[in-house]
């Protein structure tokens, strides 16, 4: 593993969790493990994805966890994406201004963000399971990625649903082709880096669990100029929010 230089001060810390909804089976919200959760783990910016939340309930858990803002992609009743802000880092900064942009609703969301003087685009993805919706998916966050005005700044991040290496299942076996094909070449055209594999390429660590199926589902991709400047790539339990790990790292 490659560990960089990293000022604290100035460094951000993003991760990517699947929460699987709003509440636990005992119908307790998961917020509030979320946001103790970001605070511990000194999290910046955390991407999730099955948010399964409305406008109105995520204006009532900014209220209750005044800690956090959650940029959100009106989530439905299978799906949702929402970018969750800690204010701790975030919040009253000048520089740190955002906008946001729904690319497809309740599965892709990008925030512009402003950090020493340079614009970032960071994209959450929830994937589809279907083959056909996951294709259309990747070919729209290709062109949204074409609009992008300085593509060098870009994260991606979140569940894809799918692996690009047979090693990143367990038991190992490759997914559909053409999904992986379109997928490569998008990372390819704008050299995004698998963060996580790139640092530990002969480890095997895996984001979900399904019975005896394990698999990397998700991951953060990075241009080379942010990845240049990263550290620590982790893939952590998350206080048993949910089935997934959190996968983070420091920029």
């Amino acid at each position: 593993m490659t560990i960089r230089p990293t000022n604290e001060i100035d460094s951000w810390k993003i991760a990517s969790l699947n929460i699987k909804g709003k509440r636990y089976s005992n119908k307790k919200s998961k917020y509030k493990d979320i946001v103790t959760t970001i605070q511990l783990k000194k999290i910046t910016i955390l991407a999730v994805q099955e948010t399964k939340l409305k406008k109105k309930k995520e204006e009532d858990i900014m209220k209750e966890n005044p800690k956090i803002m959650i940029i959100s992609n009106d989530g439905n009743s299978k799906a949702g994406v929402a970018f969750i802000i800690n204010n701790d880092y975030i919040k009253d900064k000048t520089e740190n201004q955002w906008n946001y942009t729904v690319i497809i609703k309740g599965r892709v969301l990008t925030i512009q963000i402003k950090r020493n003087e340079q614009e970032y685009t960071i994209m959450n993805v929830y994937m589809p399971n279907r083959q056909k919706e996951k294709i259309k998916t990747i070919n729209e966050i290709k062109e949204h990625i074409k609009k992008i005005e300085n593509p060098n700044n870009l994260i991606i991040t979140g569940d894809f649903n799918f692996v690009t290496d047979a090693l990143d299942r367990l038991p190992p076996h490759k997914d559909n082709n053409r999904i992986s094909k379109n997928w490569t070449n998008i990372t390819n055209e704008y050299k995004l880096i698998d963060g996580w594999q790139k640092e530990n390429k002969l480890e095997r660590q895996f984001t979900y669990t399904q019975g005896k199926s394990l698999a990397r589902l998700d991951r953060i991709y990075t241009t080379k100029e942010i990845y240049d400047s990263t550290a620590n790539w982790t893939i952590e339990e998350n206080n048993s929010i949910s089935d997934y790990q959190i996968i983070t790292t420091t920029i």
